[in-house]
């Protein structure tokens, strides 16, 4: 199945920070006993401190052999490997104690099934991973055959596409007046090439969970129109014209993810107290890796 194997292997080599850092959390989150949990911390906290070191050191090898401290050095390398055997004894006690460790701070490429599986009725996933020449697209539904395709869209059209949008999004206009018209034309062909191309497998979702890294993380997928469409004249009311757009938003609810494996890991995370209070969570978060 060639639409799987480039699923997988897409999968695999687009790995981020931000998956990291979900799954830690979804590991923390799964691992329900509490001194589980701290042996988990323990090992996610040690890890932290060996890549700090990391980088330490290969700041510090970067200068030239007369500004190097060999004794600093040393002390460097030799905090590193305690660092690591402790870490080393953690990690065999935790996936002793949680075999399903590993599923989430280093997970293999899934496959279709899986996928479904975990998908809930109304759902569907969008997976676009873009190349140098090309974009993969998938829609994998709960139930039914998964939709790929390969749309003829290279690195620099799609970036050019992705700004031209983003510049009617966030202008920095001094007057009402300057704000320009949102690039509706670019934002529809966007919507044609990419999600129409799979529409079959996501028409009638109620929720698309997108996945789409790279230059399409810089775009929200809500104001891409589902219908050509083009702007009418404003009466009185200010952008009024706007409200007849076919906004994606309004067919279907949208879910970011940055990949697949962080949808499994999350979908895969223990269910909550039910009693517990709710909480809303604004932030914006700078990943140095």
């Amino acid at each position: 199945n060639a639409a799987e194997e480039i699923f997988k292997l897409a999968e695999a080599g687009t790995r981020s920070t931000v998956e990291g850092a979900l799954g830690a959390s979804s590991a923390r989150a799964a691992a329900v006993a509490p001194e589980l949990a701290d042996l988990v911390r323990k090992e996610q906290d040690a890890l932290q401190q060996i890549r700090a070191l990391q980088e330490t050191l290969t700041n510090a090898l970067s200068l030239s052999p007369d500004d190097q401290n060999p004794d600093a050095l040393n002390n460097l390398k030799a905090t590193m490997e305690i660092l690591s055997t402790a870490r080393a004894t953690l990690l065999k006690e935790i996936n002793h104690r949680f075999p399903k460790y590993k599923d989430y701070t280093d997970p293999i490429p899934v496959e279709f099934a899986t996928v479904q599986n975990h998908l809930l009725p109304g759902e569907a996933l969008i997976v676009i991973y873009s190349t140098a020449s090309r974009v993969y697209v998938w829609a994998v539904a709960p139930d039914g055959k998964t939709q790929f395709a390969i749309v003829e869209l290279g690195k620099k059209d799609l970036q050019n596409m992705v700004d031209r949008i983003r510049k009617t999004l966030a202008p920095r206009p001094i007057a009402f007046k300057d704000i320009p018209e949102f690039d509706l034309a670019s934002a529809f062909e966007l919507y044609s090439r990419l999600l129409k191309s799979v529409e079959s497998g996501w028409k009638g979702a109620k929720n698309l969970i997108i996945i789409a890294p790279g230059i399409l993380s810089q775009l929200p997928f809500s104001v891409l129109p589902f219908t050509s469409v083009k702007l009418g004249y404003e009466n009185n009311l200010l952008f009024a014209n706007y409200r007849k757009v076919p906004w994606l938003i309004r067919k279907t609810s949208l879910t970011r993810l940055p990949s697949v494996s962080s949808f499994i890991a999350l979908r895969s995370v223990p269910t909550g107290d039910p009693d517990r209070k709710p909480f809303a969570g604004f932030g914006d978060p700078f990943f140095s890796r």
